[in-house]
């Protein structure tokens, strides 16, 4: 699973909604 999938990605690298790596909430997989 690519890691822009992953929450804690977004909080350990502060990827912003203008980054290019930025994924929507509602678009990101969730398996759990």
């Amino acid at each position: 699973m690519p890691m822009h999938n992953i929450d804690a990605w977004y909080d350990a690298w502060k990827v912003q909604p203008t980054d290019k790596l930025y994924l929507a909430p509602d678009q990101r997989v969730k398996i759990w």
